[in-house]
């Protein structure tokens, strides 16, 4: 009996031992006797992970304000094609004044000038000097202009002169040839010489003037030395914009009339600048800074000046040179 007893209490062990046995096998996480198929940690562990594709990123654009700017492909310009309309040029020299002093390099710059733009740039030149150098002639002839020129012309006007500058109206004069000193009648102001550039329909006008307080012609106007785009571009631009700029021996001072080899240094310099210029297209600015503001004022007491002519109808261009001889 006391086996038997024995016996079942091993048993019965055996049967709590086993039922622990499967109970452990079957209970994870506090999950108990569950199908595996409900089981989620069953499910976990056999499902394999699945790998995540990277995203493709879009393509970034370097933003501004309010849309992205896009990497800019410029077009090859062809200058040569964008330079339409013909040059002209009107060339005033005085030496022989009745009324005032007389001077002795105007003559001689205007002919060197004259020859030069002609054979070397092709202009269509006027010219106005001496005793025909009258305030009448002159304006006539920029009356001419404005009834013959077109939207695609260019013209040069240079003037070696006397100049004068009246302090009390605080206005710049050319003084032509029949011009008295006690009477400005015949003066030319600087308005006037402004209203006839504005009413002219050519796309490009440069204002060179060799006198006396000469830089009075545009004061309080702005200077343009500013070209920062890719040169092709911005020669482009400089051609299809209007433009109406001064360039002037001085500012509100007098200037020398000889010191340069039988010209004023003014003119010696502008015909050496026309003629050494490296490229055969250039502008009016580079004419300025390539070899003229800095050898007159090394070489005399007077700074050259570079202005747009105020309320001329100027619109950020410049008077663009094209050397074809």
């Amino acid at each position: 009996m006391r086996l038997n007893k024995q016996l079942k209490l091993y048993f019965f062990r055996f049967l709590n031992l086993l039922l622990v046995i499967l109970i452990f096998s079957n209970c994870r996480e506090g999950l108990i006797l569950m199908p595996p198929t409900q089981n989620p940690y069953y499910t976990m562990q056999k499902e394999k992970p699945q790998t995540q594709k990277k995203r493709k990123q879009p393509e970034q654009k370097i933003a501004s304000r309010g849309s992205a700017i896009e990497k800019t492909k410029y077009a090859a310009v062809n200058i040569d094609k964008q330079i339409k309309g013909r040059y002209y040029g009107f060339l005033i020299g005085i030496n022989n004044y009745k009324y005032w002093k007389k001077l002795k390099t105007p003559m001689s710059d205007v002919k060197k000038i004259k020859h030069l733009l002609e054979k070397q740039y092709g202009f269509k030149i006027k010219m106005l000097t001496e005793k025909k150098a009258t305030r009448n002639n002159i304006i006539d002839t920029l009356n001419k202009y404005r009834k013959t020129l077109s939207s695609i012309d260019k013209l040069l006007i240079y003037y070696a002169g006397h100049g004068h500058f009246d302090k009390q109206t605080q206005k710049g004069y050319w003084i032509p040839v029949d011009a008295k000193k006690d009477s400005d009648t015949n003066w030319i102001l600087s308005d006037t010489i402004t209203t006839n550039i504005k009413r002219i329909t050519a796309k490009a006008i440069l204002v060179v003037s060799d006198s006396c307080y000469s830089g009075t012609l545009t004061r309080s106007g702005h200077n343009q030395l500013d070209a920062n785009d890719a040169w092709e571009m911005y020669l482009s631009k400089m051609i299809e914009r209007r433009s109406r700029i001064l360039i002037s021996s001085g500012g509100n001072e007098p200037v020398m009339d000889e010191g340069g080899s039988g010209h004023s240094v003014f003119a010696k310099f502008f015909i050496k600048s026309l003629t050494n210029q490296k490229s055969n297209i250039f502008t009016s600015q580079d004419l300025f800074i390539n070899g003229l503001r800095e050898c007159v004022a090394g070489s005399s007491g007077q700074v050259p000046e570079y202005h747009i002519i105020r309320n001329s109808g100027h619109a950020g261009g410049d008077f663009v040179f094209n050397r074809v001889h």
